[in-house]
């Protein structure tokens, strides 16, 4: 049997070579897929960030000034705002780099963390309905799933039509949300996920990252294992939260089935290992 392919899209001012890194136990976790990190079309430039400064961003390596194609800070677009006006600038040019993509390769999936995640959104509205954006030709079948951590609704009035996302029938939506991320406020993933028919959602206690204790690196293999066959549970698997029973009665029993983010769900309360990663204040820059 084939492996499952995911497509991963990365952070603002990382690159396919630093989120996989960052991400190397869970990638190494997921043994039945074969995950595809690519680079946003846009190289960054210190005049494109506040100071400078990457810090505050999800770099992770990424530097704006000794620039090898490990380092390069890059970008799916610009956050611009003018006379109230907000726009993506080079968003086309990243809808035409993603159409090439997907016309060279089938994807099952797709990951996204931060900018990548409201991107793969997106991506996963688009692949099922073409005709919204004239420049993007591929044709690709619907993904099975999308997985957005720490992912965002677009601020670009062009794509108020691009949401709701797709329901359960068309693609499985999977959001991941930081309860103490302070650079996506969990309050900008929840309503991400109240765009998502039918979507599931399971918080972390950490805050800008993926998640990686053993429960989340075993849910991760799970949840997209399960997909790789027509007859298999296509993503509801058990979550990773520990002791889910101790959580107030809700709609958060295990195993999970693929759920709307209901303000119940968004009082629940997570605990684990990954209570010890802790993330300091930072300023929360417009992606």
């Amino acid at each position: 049997m084939a492996p499952l392919r995911v497509l991963a899209l990365h952070g603002y001012t990382q690159n396919g070579f630093i989120f996989s890194k960052k991400i190397g136990a869970i990638r190494r976790a997921i043994k039945d897929a074969e995950i595809t990190f690519i680079d946003a079309p846009h190289i960054l430039s210190p005049a494109d960030l506040p100071g400078g400064d990457l810090s505050q961003y999800d770099a992770g390596g990424a530097s704006s000034e000794a620039q090898t194609p490990e380092t390069a800070p890059r970008a799916w677009w610009l956050h611009v705002k003018k006379d109230g006006q907000t726009s993506y600038k080079g968003f086309d040019e990243t809808v035409k780099y993603l159409s090439d993509v997907l016309s060279k390769d089938t994807y099952d999936g797709v990951l996204g963390f931060s900018q990548g995640a409201g991107l793969a959104a997106l991506l996963a509205s688009l692949v099922a309905r073409p005709s919204l954006h004239p420049d993007f030709t591929a044709s690709h079948p619907p993904f099975k799933f999308a997985i957005t951590v720490s992912g965002f609704v677009s601020h670009e009035p062009a794509h108020k039509d691009w949401y709701p996302l797709p329901g359960l029938e068309t693609t499985k939506i999977l959001h991941i949300i930081g309860r103490n991320d302070t650079l996506v406020v969990p309050e900008r993933s929840e309503a991400l996920a109240k765009l998502s028919p039918g979507g599931r959602v399971e918080y972390h206690v950490g805050g800008h990252f993926l998640p990686s204790t053993a429960a989340w690196r075993r849910f991760f293999h799970q949840y997209i294992s399960s997909f790789s066959t027509p007859d298999g549970v296509q993503g509801d698997v058990e979550s990773p939260v520990a002791n889910p029973s101790s959580n107030p009665p809700s709609n958060a029993s295990t195993p999970a089935p693929s759920r709307p983010w209901t303000p119940e769900r968004g009082a629940e309360k997570d605990a684990g290992p990954d209570a010890t990663q802790k993330q300091e204040e930072v300023p929360k820059p417009q992606l």
